[in-house]
Parts: structure tokens; sequence; C-alpha cells
């Protein structure tokens, strides 16, 4: 695989790391931001650093706030990619479930596939992505 950046934005710290680590073996550079805002704050400013997103759909909107009902926080930064024309393949790395019908949807033309956690087993299926989103 090429030099590619990739995005980790979850606040699930075990599923960071063992995401990190598999990227860190394949010499991949990535950054973690762990709320919306952190990550709406970066991506705005350096819309074409990232390569690849893994995303998070249940994120708290800032730091040390919960998760609150209503929109999601990876939807709200897929709206805002949307809105500022920044076009990233991504991946949801959530057990969020999104309906087939959202799939379809224009909000989620740059969606690459659904990860719920990742183990050993599954390591490939990152890989897999990741050749595919350079691939595009």
């Amino acid at each position: 695989m090429g030099k590619i950046k990739i995005a980790i934005v979850n606040d699930n710290y075990r599923k960071i790391e063992v995401l990190g680590s598999i990227l860190y073996q394949e010499g991949i550079e990535y950054e973690v931001f762990y709320t919306v805002e952190t990550f709406l704050d970066y991506i705005l400013n350096n819309p074409h650093y990232f390569d690849a997103i893994f995303l998070d759909m249940e994120l708290p909107e800032k730091e040390g706030e919960k998760i609150l009902k209503g929109e999601l926080g990876g939807e709200k930064i897929l709206k805002e990619l949307q809105k500022s024309k920044i076009e990233i393949p991504f991946i949801i790395y959530s057990t969020y479930r999104i309906s087939e019908e959202k799939k379809k949807s224009e909000l989620y033309k740059n969606m690459h596939g659904q990860i719920a956690w990742i183990v050993s087993s599954n390591q490939y299926q990152v890989l897999e992505f990741l050749e595919s989103i350079i691939k595009s």
C-alpha cells in the first residue's frame, strides 16, 4: 500500500487501539479525533489531508459531553462534509445499524463499508477496505 493518511473519528479507546495497531503495522499514518467538533475543526481547514475516514456514528459533539438524542455525531460530520463539498471515502466503524435506505442516500455515497468491531479474524477486511479506497 502506498503512503495514505487515515482519520480515526471515534471515542472508544479500545477500538482506536485495535485499529491503530493494524494501521501502524501496515505503515499507514493516522490521526485520532474523539469528537465531532475536533474533527470538523481540523478537516474544514485541511480538506484534502486525509485519504479515508474510519467513522463512529455515535460520537459526542464536544469533549466531555454525552451523546444526545437526535442527530448522530457521525451524520453531522457527513452533512458538514457534503455541505463543504469535501469528498472523502469513509468506513463506518460503529455498532450502529444503518438502514439500507440510508446507505443508498446521497449522504452515504462515499461509504465503503461498515465494521462493528475489529478482531484478528477480520483484520484483512480493514486492509481490503483501504485497498478499495486507494483504487477509487
